[in-house]
């Protein structure tokens, strides 16, 4: 698999664990500790309970919004470094509601990094401000309701 491919399976497989609920999902897709960026704040996420809390801010964020779409798309990603163990991207993220955009596309880089058969989210900054998105929430946060489907 090339490290595009790569990059947009782990974008794909996040992005519905989050749009689902599935914060456990989502926890177990990165590696720790890793550095979440927006333009307004910065955040090193030391374990997967702070991911967690953050999942579920950004998915509250969206139920908020009313928003019935979330898609992240890969634009670049290439292999760093000897080994093929360390891939670097940009993606572009889409927040719709039916055919409108619930805040403009804004663009972001992430480093995936391969531990064992697995690929993992080692750090992310998104060109958009935390009090737009919610995605820094680090402390205590309302459980999501259920795990969504479809």
């Amino acid at each position: 698999m090339d490290a595009k491919a790569i990059y947009q399976d782990h974008l794909d497989r996040v992005s519905r664990a989050v749009w689902d609920g599935d914060v456990d999902a989502a926890a177990a897709a990165m590696h720790y500790p890793h550095e979440m960026r927006t333009l307004d704040d910065v955040r090193i996420v030391t374990g997967p309970e702070q991911l967690k809390s953050a999942a579920r801010a950004f998915r509250a964020m969206m139920d908020g919004h009313g928003a019935t779409a979330y898609h992240r798309l890969a634009d670049t990603a290439a292999f760093v470094g000897e080994g093929e163990r360390r891939i670097e991207g940009t993606h572009h993220v889409f927040l719709l509601k039916g055919g409108t955009y619930v805040i403009p596309p804004y663009p972001s880089t992430m480093t995936l990094v391969r531990k064992g058969d697995l690929w993992l989210g080692a750090g992310i900054s998104v060109a958009i401000r935390n009090t737009v998105v919610n995605m820094l929430a680090t402390g205590p946060a309302k459980p999501a309701d259920t795990k969504r489907t479809g």
